[in-house]
């Protein structure tokens, strides 16, 4: 007969397997543009620090679908933001810079000193 604290330690056990699964899942620890890299980037970061938190350079970092032009509004949806949206409304010394990722889209505007003033985390749409 199976005793009770083998029975508690193995409902520990599923219970933390599942903890892990749901933050690979929610998260993306291992991939390149991941909530993470956006929950370290702050306003007031300069790009430098910015690349740093995420951890890789702007630029494509395994998104596969081909993007058409027009509004990343068409083929992301943003579930996360902070500061300043939109480009359009600032002037031109604002630069928008993307890290785009097989999971995460992240979206920074920086001001002309190269400091963060907005920033939004997108996932794909199906």
């Amino acid at each position: 007969m199976i005793s009770k604290k083998i029975i508690a330690a193995m409902v520990v056990l599923m219970v933390a397997m599942g903890i892990a699964i749901y933050f690979v899942q929610e998260y993306r620890p291992f991939d390149a543009v991941s909530r993470l890299g956006y929950n370290r980037v702050e306003l007031g970061m300069s790009l430098e620090d910015a690349e740093k938190a995420i951890g890789c350079p702007p630029g494509n970092h395994g998104y596969r679908r081909k993007v058409k032009g027009g509004s990343t509004s068409n083929y992301l949806e943003c579930v996360e933001s902070a500061g300043a949206r939109a480009k359009e409304d600032m002037g031109p010394q604002i630069t928008l810079k993307y890290w785009a990722g097989s999971h995460f889209w992240i979206e920074i505007l920086f001001d002309e000193n190269n400091k963060v003033i907005g920033k939004a985390l997108n996932i794909p749409r199906p």
